[in-house]
Parts: C-alpha cells; sequence; structure tokens
C-alpha cells in the first residue's frame, strides 16, 4: 500500500481549483501576448516611414518587457524542430532590429491584415475562454461530487468498524467469563449463556455489515479515481485545446505572413525573415504545452486515491467475506447492464455526431445550402452532442472500473456483461430496467448543475446520508440466494411467543427466512400468517401448492411500510413510514432479487422488500393493529420452546 497521504474531498477541491486558476493565467499570458503582437504591428506599421533608428527603439523596447531564456530540452521533442511563441518573437524582433528601411505599401499590408486578424483572434479566444471556463467548473464540480461519494463511504465504513470493534470486545468478555463461569451478583448461568448468544449474533451482524460497508468504500474509490483519471488525461487537456482553438494557427500563420511581406520589400532582408518564415512553421502546441506543465507540476500530477484501512482493519481489498459475495454479484449484474447500455448510447450519440458534421461540412462547401444561422445552430448541436458523449464517457469510464474491481476480487463479471449484452441485443425491458446507462448519465448530468459554491464548501448532511447507507447495507447483507421457496411441517409445533407460528403436520409453509445458526427460520401459512418456527420441525421442498407471490383472486396483497423509503432511480417508489402499499410483483422471471414491485398514490415503482411487511392477502382487511415481527433472538427473556420432537432448537 501506498504511504502517500491519500487525498481528502478539501484537497481535491484546492487543486481543482489551482488547476483552473493556472488555466486562465496561461489564458491571460496568452491575451496579453496576443495584444503585444498587435499593438507591435500597428505601430510598426506607422514607424515604417520613419528612419531604422525608429524601428531599432521599437524593437529594443518590447525585447526589454520579457526576460527570454533559453527553454530546457525535453525529452521527445527535438529542439531543431520545436519552436515556442515567445522564442519566435525574440527571433522577430532580432530580425526588426537589422532592418533599416521601410516601404509604405509594407506599412499598409501589416497595417491591414496582421494587426486586424490578431485582433480578431483575441475575441475569439476572450469568448471561448469565457465559456469553457465555465465548463471547467462545472466538471469540477462533478469530481467534487464522486469526491463526495468517497467521502461518505469512508465515514460509514468507519463508523462500522467502530461498533464492530465494540461488538467484539463485549463478545470477548461475555465469552471469557462464560469459559469461567464468573457471573456477577444475581446473575444466573442461564441469564450469563443468553448475554453471550446475544452478543455472538450481534457481532456476526456487524462483521456483515462492515464488510459490505467496506467494499462499497473501496468501489466508491475505484469508480473516482476512474473520473479523476478522464479529468486528468481527457477532459483538461480537452478545455485548454478549446480555449486555444486556432490560435497557434492563426500566430503562425501570422508569423509567416510577416516574414513573406519584408521579403518582398527588401531582398537584403531576405535571408532573415526566410529564417523567421521557416521557424515559423515550427511552432507547436504539444512543445509549448509541454514546457508549460513542466513549469506547472499542478497540470500534470495525476489526482488519486487510495484505500485508508479503519483501526486494526487488516482487509485492504474488496472481500467476499460475510456475505458480502451476493452484494458483489448483483453489484455486477448491475453495472453491466449500465456498462452495455453506456457502450450502446455512446455508439448512437458518435452516429448522430457523424450526421451533423455531414451537414456542417455542406455548409462550408455549398455556402446557399443554409443560413448563418442555421450553421450556428448546427455547430452548438455538434457541441451539445459532444458533451452529452463525454458524459457518457465518464460514465463508462467509472462503469469499467467498477467492473475491473469485482473481477480482481474474483467475481465472474464476465457471465453478466455477456448477458446484458444479448439481453441488450434482444431488447429484454426486464434487462433494460436494471441499470439503465440513461440514470448514470442523468446523475452526472444532474452533477453538472452544481455552482461554485460546491468547491467552497461541503453542503451535505452527513448524519442523513450515513443513516441511508446504513439502511441500503442492512438490505444488502440480508439477501441470500441457497435458501428454500417452500418446506413441509414434520411435526406440529404451538406457538409459545407472540412472533411464533402455529404449524401443522403436512401443512405447506412459504420461507420468508431460513435457518441463519440459531436453529429457527421465519414463514408464513396459506391464511397469510408469519411467525418463528423450529427449523429441524420441517422439511425443505421446492414446489408449494399455495397461491402465487402476486395479488390473490380473491382482491390485493397489501403492505405496510416498516421504514420510509426515498428513491435513488427514476423507477423506484417513494413512500413515508406507516404508508399501505399495494403490491403488484415479487419477482422477476421467477427470481425473488429482494425488490419487490408496488404502487403507492397511483404511481407504481420498485423498492427493497425488508422496508415493507405483508398485512393483507387479499381475503383480509386492512386493520390498525400491525404486529412487527422479530427474530427469537429480540426477546432474550422469553425462553424458547422446551418440549417437541426433536429437540426445540435453543
Amino acid at each position: 500500500m501506498s504511504n502517500k497521504k491519500a487525498p481528502t474531498t478539501n484537497s481535491i477541491r484546492t487543486s481543482l481549483n489551482e488547476q483552473l486558476a493556472k488555466i486562465q493565467a496561461k489564458h491571460n499570458s496568452e491575451i496579453e501576448f496576443l495584444e503585444d503582437f498587435r499593438s507591435f504591428i500597428k505601430q510598426r506599421s506607422a514607424i515604417e516611414k520613419e528612419y531604422a533608428q525608429g524601428i531599432q527603439r521599437l524593437t529594443q523596447q518590447f525585447m526589454g518587457k520579457r526576460d527570454f531564456k533559453k527553454p530546457p530540452d525535453l525529452v521527445g521533442f527535438d529542439r531543431t524542430e520545436n519552436r515556442g511563441m515567445i522564442e519566435l518573437w525574440k527571433v522577430l524582433l532580432d530580425s526588426t532590429e537589422e532592418v533599416g528601411k521601410s516601404r509604405m505599401n509594407v506599412s499598409e499590408m501589416l497595417l491591414n491584415k496582421i494587426a486586424e486578424d490578431m485582433k480578431q483572434l483575441k475575441r475569439t479566444k476572450e469568448a471561448a475562454s469565457k465559456k469553457w471556463v465555465e465548463v471547467c467548473q462545472k466538471m469540477n464540480s462533478e469530481i467534487l461530487e464522486s469526491a463526495k461519494e468517497v467521502t461518505v463511504a469512508k465515514k460509514s465504513y468507519s463508523e462500522l468498524e467502530r461498533i464492530c470493534t465494540d461488538a467484539r470486545q463485549k463478545y470477548s468478555e461475555t465469552d471469557n467469563r462464560l469459559r469461567k463461569k464468573e457471573r456477577k451478583i444475581f446473575e444466573s448461568l442461564s441469564s450469563l449463556e443468553k448475554n453471550h448468544k446475544k452478543f455472538s449474533d450481534r457481532l456476526k451482524s456487524c462483521q456483515k455489515r462492515a464488510a459490505v460497508s467496506r467494499n462499497d468504500y473501496h468501489l466508491s474509490i475505484a469508480t473516482t479515481n476512474a473520473h479523476l483519471k478522464r479529468h486528468m488525461n481527457r477532459d483538461l487537456p480537452g478545455v485548454m485545446a478549446a480555449i486555444d482553438g486556432e490560435m497557434y494557427e492563426k500566430v503562425r500563420d501570422a508569423y509567416s505572413l510577416y516574414a513573406q511581406i519584408e521579403l518582398d520589400a527588401c531582398k537584403l532582408t531576405k535571408a532573415q525573415y526566410e529564417d523567421l518564415r521557416e521557424q515559423a512553421f515550427l511552432v507547436n502546441r504539444p512543445y509549448v504545452i509541454e514546457l508549460y506543465t513542466l513549469a506547472n507540476s499542478v497540470l500534470r500530477e495525476p489526482l488519486h486515491f487510495d484505500f485508508e484501512p479503519f483501526g486494526k482493519d487488516e482487509v485492504c481489498a474488496i472481500t467476499r467475506d460475510h456475505g458480502a459475495e451476493i452484494f458483489l454479484d448483483k453489484d455486477a449484474r448491475k453495472w453491466a447492464m449500465k456498462l452495455v447500455k453506456c457502450n450502446n448510447e455512446i455508439g448512437e450519440k458518435h452516429k448522430m455526431l457523424r450526421g451533423i458534421q455531414s451537414v456542417t461540412s455542406a455548409y462550408k462547401k455549398t455556402p446557399e445550402f443554409g443560413t448563418a444561422d442555421a450553421q450556428s445552430e448546427a455547430l452548438q448541436k455538434i457541441e451539445g452532442v459532444q458533451e452529452e458523449i463525454r458524459h457518457l464517457e465518464v460514465a463508462r469510464a467509472k462503469a469499467e472500473a467498477r467492473m475491473e474491481a469485482l473481477r480482481e476480487a474474483g467475481i465472474d463479471v464476465s457471465k453478466w456483461l455477456q448477458k446484458a449484452t444479448a439481453e441488450m441485443e434482444k431488447g429484454d425491458p426486464v434487462m433494460m430496467s436494471h441499470g439503465s446507462g440513461a440514470n448514470l448519465l442523468s446523475t452526472s448530468a444532474g452533477s453538472m448543475g452544481g455552482s461554485q459554491q460546491d468547491l467552497n464548501g461541503e453542503l451535505w448532511d452527513t448524519n442523513s446520508l450515513r443513516s441511508g447507507l446504513e439502511d441500503h447495507l442492512s438490505d444488502m447483507v440480508s439477501i441470500t440466494s441457497e435458501s428454500p421457496k417452500y418446506c413441509i411441517v414434520l411435526y406440529a409445533y404451538q406457538a409459545q411467543r407472540p412472533d411464533e407460528l402455529n404449524i401443522h403436520v403436512d401443512e405447506e409453509l412459504e420461507v420468508l427466512e431460513w435457518e441463519d445458526g440459531d436453529g429457527w427460520c421465519k414463514g408464513k401459512n396459506k391464511k397469510g400468517d408469519e411467525g418463528y418456527f423450529p427449523q429441524s420441525y420441517v422439511q425443505p421442498t421446492s414446489r408449494c401448492n399455495s397461491p402465487p407471490n402476486t395479488a390473490s383472486s380473491n382482491g390485493a396483497v397489501m403492505l405496510k411500510a416498516l421504514y420510509e423509503y426515498t428513491a435513488m432511480d427514476e423507477e423506484e417508489l417513494t413512500f413515508p413510514e406507516g404508508a399501505v402499499l399495494e403490491l403488484m410483483r415479487k419477482d422477476d422471471n421467477g427470481i425473488d432479487d429482494g425488490w419487490w414491485e408496488g404502487k403507492y398514490e397511483g404511481k407504481v415503482g420498485v423498492f427493497p422488500s425488508v422496508v415493507v411487511e405483508i398485512i393483507s392477502n387479499g381475503t383480509e382487511h386492512i386493520t390498525d393493529d400491525f404486529t412487527i415481527l422479530h427474530s427469537p433472538d429480540d426477546s432474550l427473556d422469553l425462553p424458547p420452546p422446551s418440549s417437541s420432537p426433536p429437540p426445540l432448537p435453543p
């Protein structure tokens, strides 16, 4: 692991602001240069009528404005084939100093061509700078949103690791006391054993949640690092190139034209200005940018996040332990579909871009083909499509980074990619509803609406984000893929606690929660009653003659919201705690993935099944007396059943 301190949101913000400041400083320096160039040409045009002494004073005036230093040698750039604008500027001044006389036609050509071109170039560059600096600010806002996700994931991970550490300590203390049979005053051995089991179960639960939170932290780092890499490799250089526009070509042409005028005007100075013209073609933007970034390291040093373990946590990579593999596999399925959808949309956008570009080419070749407004509109459409492509490519880079992280963790992402590709080609609406690339794009597009205020402070509620994340993680760890769906009762059992279920021999039950180490499982009978019963009293079966998981023929299946849920996607459903919903569907193609579809206030959407409970199976009326079922472990003061063959679990 790298010993370099990982960047924080504030350090990322500082770096982004510094990058923007350097870009603006570069632009201001170039604007100043263009103004100097234009000013020089105008003054030169007037001085052309005067004697050589005036020309020499002028050149010395501009020579003294800058400290001309020999540029350093760069790897990959031959000094004989590359020149910078300032280097060539000095050559121009040296050549001008050798000129003794000029003529009126030279004065007119300098004034009417080069000076006017530099004026227009300066205006164009200033307009481009204003536009693309705003674009860069929006890009920085997007990066800060990604950095905030890492911060939130890190805080959640740290909090869960702290809780897990406390649970581990309490379990260790209770375990030592139990082994030594050290009881407190008025504490029975039975009570000590119950406490030991309670702390053991709590430790297991904490470990599961901590593992999921740690993985989410890793994945957040992977996606944000991909975004930062994309920013440094493409977005930032792209903004600088857009601000520069055709400046280097225009300046190169101006130098060349200036040299040609001087060659035509005075054959005696031909050698001087032929050399200047040859060097003018050596003006190379990559060479200038390399020199500038070498002097300003903030424009070339990469930004990167590294995982920071909490406390004594020795797991420094994505892990499949503690039941996290189910979450990782589901995440791979979701992001595979997003990646395939992004690739498909990028191809469509490129096709659209080529079509618009063909129209603009027709405008250029045949001006009467369209009006000036039509040409301007076409150029605006090109910029809009290019921006959409950039958003999609950022989303694709993040998705690819996430999938690569999952692959390195041992998840078979190729399987999901192949399935997603096949389903996309078939246009399966079920698969396309999971992980839409449009939803991923809307997240990035939404972050583009951030203002400069996002660069100066953190604007989110940490406690609410942590609470929402913990609820989400709790939902994820509850998923299991190996539990049976139905079972048949082998022995009758009479409920001894409020949260238990009366079962009868040969009765068929729907399994809601299978045995998780405590010997109890939760199920539902045909009447819709739910509760816990001994796992050893039933036998799993692959079939059941009970009604399907959708609304029954006698009426709709109604649900009550145990917790408030806020939609995080267009296809999800928002409802408050206590809301009554109508169940539409429990599964996709016979597979219950933990997400149900329901209707609330006329709107249909999906939501996690763990945040609701069934209160009516279609034959009962809804009442206000709702009973929330709990695991037997939640009522340690109630003893478990004492007699029924086979022996009841503890």
